[in-house]
């Protein structure tokens, strides 16, 4: 509730990530800036921060470099290609359907996910 405390506990966490991620531009990339600390959830995970730093690892922003297709191999973004085993889609955080209704997965016969989840989920954890 209050901006600077806010402020504060934003730094502390920023500056935390700059401890750990070696390579200063993704540190940057990855401290939360457009947001008040908190209301979105933060990345907490074991070592998830210290995979930046191995040599097999890329941080690709899609904001800044659209994914323009997931190709047999991996996926194209307009300035590249990225080939590896799997893909973890990070679509963000709202129960039950949210954020995959916001892009455009299509299934068997082209039925987009959004059409087909359009009156909400029929099973839970199921």
């Amino acid at each position: 509730m209050d901006k600077q405390a806010n402020d504060t506990a934003s730094e502390f966490v920023r500056e935390k990530i700059r401890v750990i991620v070696r390579d200063p531009a993704v540190a940057e990339l990855l401290a939360p800036k457009d947001h008040p600390i908190g209301t979105k959830r933060l990345c907490l995970d074991t070592n998830y921060y210290e995979t930046y730093n191995r040599d097999n690892v890329t941080l690709v922003v899609a904001r800044k470099t659209p994914i323009e297709e997931i190709t047999p191999t991996g996926r194209r973004t307009r300035d590249a290609e990225y080939t590896f085993d799997s893909i973890a889609f990070a679509t963000g955080f709202d129960a039950m359907t949210g954020a995959l209704r916001e892009i455009d997965v299509r299934g068997t016969g082209g039925v987009a996910l959004a059409d087909k989840w359009s009156t909400g989920p029929r099973t839970i954890s199921g």
